[in-house]
C-alpha cells in the first residue's frame, strides 16, 4: 500500500480526528438507545502547508494523482512522537504470530489481546510501510481481539476526501482549507 509523502511536512498542529461508528436513537420521551458498531475509532486527518516550492506542490499534486483521487488507500503516519492509545492492530487466526503495528514506536508500547497483556517481542520495522511489527510467543486464539498502546508515530490508513479537484483547488485547499483525508478501517 502506498504511502502519504513524508516532504513536504505538514504545518502543525495537525487536525486529526477521530470518528466513532454509533447508532443513537433518540425516542419520543427523550432518553436514547445507544450502540456501538465498532470497538475501534478511524481517524479523519485535515492538512494544511505554509508557503511551499512549485517542486513541492508538484509531489502532493502527483501524489494526488497517482491515488485516482479518492479512489486508492494509503497510510498516512503522523509527523510527532507522542502517545497513542487503544490502537487496533488485528484479530487473531489461532496460526498466525506476526502483526504490523499500526505505527513506528519510539518509546514505551505494550500488546492486549482480548484487552489483557500478551506475550509479545517487538520487531523494529519491516511492516507495511515501515510500520513496526509484535511478534506473539504463542499465536492468538481465533477472533482475539490485538490491541495496543504506543509512543511514536501513528499510521493512519486512509483515502482523500475528495475526488474531483482541479490543481488550482488542490493548491488553494493545500494552503487555506487542508487537504481532508478519510479515515478507513484497518
Amino acid at each position: 500500500m502506498a504511502r502519504y509523502p513524508t516532504v513536504p511536512i505538514p504545518q502543525y498542529p495537525l487536525s486529526i480526528t477521530q470518528r466513532h461508528r454509533n447508532i443513537i436513537t433518540t425516542f419520543d420521551g427523550g432518553t436514547e438507545q445507544r450502540r456501538r458498531k465498532s470497538v475501534f475509532p478511524v481517524y479523519d486527518v485535515a492538512l494544511t502547508y505554509n508557503a511551499l516550492s512549485v517542486a513541492d506542490e508538484d509531489i502532493l499534486w502527483a501524489f494526488y494523482r497517482e491515488m485516482n483521487g479518492a479512489y486508492q488507500e494509503f497510510y498516512f503516519f503522523t509527523i510527532f512522537n507522542e502517545s497513542h492509545e487503544g490502537l487496533y492492530v488485528g484479530i487473531g487466526d489461532g496460526a498466525t504470530t506476526i502483526f504490523d503495528i499500526p505505527g513506528v514506536i519510539s518509546g514505551p508500547a505494550a500488546v492486549y489481546v482480548d484487552g489483557a497483556p500478551g506475550s509479545y517481542s517487538l520487531l523494529i520495522g519491516g511492516g507495511s510501510e515501515g510500520s513496526d511489527r509484535v511478534e506473539f510467543t504463542t499465536p492468538p486464539a481465533e477472533n482475539a481481539i490485538l490491541s495496543c498502546d504506543i509512543v511514536g508515530t501513528h499510521r493512519i490508513k486512509c483515502r482523500f476526501a475528495e475526488d474531483e479537484l482541479t490543481k488550482e483547488l488542490f493548491t488553494y485547499q493545500l494552503y487555506r482549507t487542508g487537504i481532508k483525508l478519510k479515515g478507513l478501517k484497518g
